[in-house]
């Protein structure tokens, strides 16, 4: 639970870590839509937008997400933990991408707070979920990995998958932190109460859940079988097409997969094959052995973190045929164009340039 810093005091820093996919999006909207209302709670987000917590995570840890919106700096990192230092009480830093820091760059993010007391947010869920997720965000990200393959490389072991999503090596890269200051939350399972992953972050922060009246204005959709089949597909051609990553990220994962894509043929969802759910289980069971045994304080139940893969039989993505695909393909056709219909008839876009130019001014403002 968070604690009051008096006047004078150094305040208390969480730095929320991520996992990635664990509902870090949602958590991330919640807050910066009700950033003023948890300002007058004593919970502070550094900057003066979202996407500066991002532009620092980038350059802690030396990696360029998006070049076209220049994410990255020498100083992006360092500006807003001075930021945090001289916040009043405290102050909440939150990206998913900060899990993959290594342990130098997580050293000089604590470094870098000092002499705020910094606390470790990790949410976390079940690998029965995560891997899908995490496969089709890949898609997202211009990747066109198959799924099988992907299942293979990240169960031999050793591959990138897994430096940020390894709960037990993402902690000892952040290792500077006491472990009684490290807070693992739970993702709840499917089926718990809406809101009950906001209402367990906002108690290791210290404030009433009921404060975030501002529901997040995007979600990050998730795709079906066919659908993410078919972005897989496609981006071979997409890839070509938007010439680099800020363009791909602005036409394709911010605009053509939740927009389009997302709900065109929403079942069946991607789940695990047979062949892979017992490395998954011994995987997760390590995992959540480490963490009970760590002495971190777990907010939710480590039995959130069992993998459950449902009664739902599995489908290959790479089964699907070439009809079934085109006739997705086609419905997603029909959906640009009586979009851009509307855009015209209404008067908001009247050429290409302008509705590209509008798609990326949303995506900035999103990001």
């Amino acid at each position: 639970m968070g604690t009051t810093k008096m006047p004078g005091q150094s305040p208390t820093v969480y730095v929320h870590i991520g996992l990635a996919k664990t509902g870090t999006t949602y958590l991330q909207g919640l807050m910066w839509g009700n950033r003023r209302r948890l300002d007058g709670a004593g919970v502070r987000l550094p900057g003066q937008r979202r996407k500066q917590h991002l532009a620092a995570s980038s350059s802690l840890c030396e990696q360029s997400f998006d070049q076209d919106l220049a994410t990255t700096g020498p100083a992006a990192w360092d500006a807003l933990a001075d930021e945090a230092r001289r916040a009043p009480a405290r102050v909440v830093i939150s990206h998913e991408t900060l899990s993959r820091a290594t342990a130098e760059q997580a050293k000089h993010a604590l470094a870098s707070l000092e002499p705020a007391e910094v606390h470790l947010i990790v949410t976390m869920r079940d690998l029965a979920r995560q891997v899908p997720a995490l496969w089709q965000e890949r898609l997202k990200n211009r990747s066109k990995i198959p799924y099988s393959r992907f299942l293979k490389r990240i169960a031999r072991g050793p591959d990138p998958f897994w430096r940020g999503q390894d709960v037990l090596d993402v902690l000892a890269r952040w290792g500077g932190v006491p472990a009684e200051r490290v807070h693992v939350v739970t993702v709840p399972r499917p089926g718990a109460p809406r809101g009950l992953l906001w209402t367990r972050f906002a108690s290791v922060v210290g404030v009433d859940p009921a404060i975030a009246t501002r529901e997040p204005k995007r979600a990050n959709e998730s795709l079906s079988v066919a659908e993410a089949e078919l972005l897989r597909r496609l981006n071979p051609a997409l890839r070509k097409g938007t010439h680099d990553r800020g363009t791909y990220f602005r036409v394709v994962k911010r605009h053509l997969a939740p927009n389009v894509l997302a709900g065109m043929a929403p079942q069946p969802r991607i789940t695990v094959p047979e062949e892979h759910r017992d490395w998954m289980r011994d995987r997760a069971r390590l995992m959540i052995d480490g963490l009970a045994s760590g002495g971190f304080d777990v907010v939710g139940d480590l039995a959130d973190l069992e993998p459950d893969f449902g009664d739902a039989e599995f489908v290959s993505p790479e089964s699907l045929s070439a009809e079934q695909l085109m006739e997705l393909a086609a419905q997603c056709v029909t959906a640009v164009l009586v979009q851009n219909n509307r855009l015209r008839a209404s008067g908001r876009d009247k050429s290409p340039a302008r509705r590209l130019a509008k798609v990326r001014s949303e995506a900035v403002e999103e990001r």
